[in-house]
């Protein structure tokens, strides 16, 4: 579906998803050139890598094991082909966070 006219796109990630069990989507990334003008304005809000991801107390929401951004953050960076080879270069550091 193309977008309205007049509107503002919020693109949100898998680890917003992922911890809302589903409540928020993640958008799937992709350009299309557009016909008229596009203004894009990137804004990246990310928790630090030593932060404890944990299961919100959401009703319905499968639980999951809490784990550090840092180790979701490489296992996530190292799938791309331009990191391919390189994930045994970091263990993941799951340690309280707190």
């Amino acid at each position: 579906m193309p977008p309205a006219d007049g509107t503002l796109a919020v693109n949100f990630g898998q680890l917003l998803e992922r911890w809302t069990g589903g409540r928020v989507r993640a958008t799937r990334h992709r350009v299309i050139a557009p016909k008229t003008a596009r203004f894009s304005i990137p804004f990246f809000y990310e928790p630090r890598v030593d932060a404890e991801i944990a299961p919100l107390p959401l009703a319905g929401a499968t639980p999951f094991e809490p784990f550090l951004y840092g180790d979701y953050l490489w296992e996530a960076a190292t799938n791309f082909v331009e990191m391919s080879g390189i994930k045994h270069l970091r263990e993941p550091r799951r340690a309280k966070a707190s």
